[in-house]
């Protein structure tokens, strides 16, 4: 894709701002992205990979080429040579920090050695994707951007990546936990008759946190390009492999579930966390998954509030536990702050995003009931536990546990 305006300080703003009553000035940092060009630079990547042209990749997120660029470079102790005149712009007289600070969706950066450069510029051709040649490596360390002759930036690559200085945020337990965390549920007034508990089942079942989402996801298409196993609706994704594009087809499947529930991590940060990772493992071991990685999303406030901080803290030890209990390792993921409305943060979310292997595609499993006679097992021990349910919420009002 071409560079723009569109995301110039996308992440870097919308991820860290309050909003207020001034979030339409925001507008013109969000990205436009393209879903199908998407799809076909994923491909490009894999084959690219798959041939052995590249000796490094990486993705223009947050602080767009900046960021992958000086990332790749101080990883590799090398230095980077950039000339903004290179990159296809797709707005007119673009700054040389718009250029790489831009987030503008669909672009790649890759390394390659000259001599295979004529091949990764066919592969990108053969997929309808741009490529063009912006800058070189060197051996000077040093992260240099210039405007054809003139620089306007010359500073050791390191500094931008892993010699970046680190915060160290005062935390403070908040002191809402102390009082929703002596919730008693046995104090709760129940439901006593048959009718009542007809109506709280309707009222829980009308609710946005637990009604069906078909009205979402029927809105995308799940199967274009894809060997889509088990559609929208059960546990987890499970797609065919098939074709590896190494001249071999198999009958491994990979099974995929994205889980969070924020109203746990806000009665209890670090167990909230883990219910995380364990939901989205269930789901994918229930559909017949082995969990092999995570990937996450990490959803806070204003880290610079000691109480918001503290959360952060606790959430992110609580997984790493989890993880290494269960030996499944964090891959990759991403962090966002100042999610903050009016002064108020949204509750902590560490979204776990979980894949799993399947030796068989016909191993999988599906959700829904299957034969009328079927015998039904409730696993484990149905303790007094009402803490941070819908139930407490839409019938009492609560958030609590």
């Amino acid at each position: 894709s071409t560079t723009g305006r569109d995301g110039i300080g996308g992440a870097s703003v919308l991820a860290s701002q309050e909003f207020d009553e001034r979030a339409e000035d925001k507008r013109p940092a969000v990205q436009v992205g393209d879903p199908f060009e998407e799809k076909l630079l994923i491909e490009a990547c894999l084959e690219l990979l798959d041939k052995k042209l590249l000796v490094g990749l990486g993705d223009c997120g947050a602080a767009g080429l900046t960021s992958s660029i000086s990332e790749m470079a101080s990883r590799g102790g090398v230095g980077v040579d950039i000339d903004v005149t290179k990159i296809p712009a797709r707005e007119d007289a673009m700054q040389p920090f718009e250029f790489m600070v831009s987030e503008s969706q669909e672009r790649m950066v890759a390394v390659v050695e000259p001599h295979k450069l004529e091949a990764a510029h066919a592969v990108c051709e053969k997929w309808g994707l741009r490529s063009t040649v912006i800058g070189q490596v060197t051996d000077t360390g040093r992260f240099v951007v210039r405007v054809g002759d003139v620089v306007h930036a010359d500073m050791p690559a390191a500094t931008l990546a892993h010699d970046a200085p680190l915060y160290d945020p005062a935390m403070i337990r908040p002191a809402y936990l102390d009082e929703v965390q002596a919730f008693d549920p046995l104090a709760l007034e129940l439901p006593g008759s048959s009718a009542e508990l007809h109506d709280v089942l309707l009222g829980l079942l009308a609710s946005p946190n637990i009604c069906s989402r078909r009205w979402i996801w029927e809105q995308y298409d799940h199967q274009v390009m894809l060997n889509t196993v088990v559609l929208p609706g059960s546990d987890a994704a499970v797609l065919r492999i098939g074709d590896t594009g190494r001249g071999e087809v198999t009958d491994r499947a990979i099974a995929a579930s994205s889980d969070c529930n924020g109203r746990y991590c806000y009665l209890d940060p670090y167990v909230g966390a883990q219910i995380a990772f364990a939901e989205a493992a269930r789901n994918v071991t229930c559909s017949g998954g082995d969990p092999a990685a995570i990937t996450d999303c990490l959803n806070f406030g204003n880290p610079e509030k000691p109480e918001v901080f503290y959360t952060f803290y606790e959430a992110i030890r609580g997984l790493s536990d989890a993880c290494k209990f269960f030996g499944v390792p964090v891959i990759s993921g991403n962090v966002s702050f100042y999610n903050e409305s009016f002064g108020s943060p949204i509750y902590p979310t560490p979204t776990v995003g979980l894949v799993g292997l399947l030796d068989h595609v016909d191993q999988h499993c599906t959700a829904s009931f299957k034969d009328e006679g079927d015998v039904i097992v409730l696993v484990g021990e149905t303790l007094a536990e009402l803490g941070g349910t819908e139930y407490l919420k839409v019938e009492h009002g609560l958030v609590s546990g």
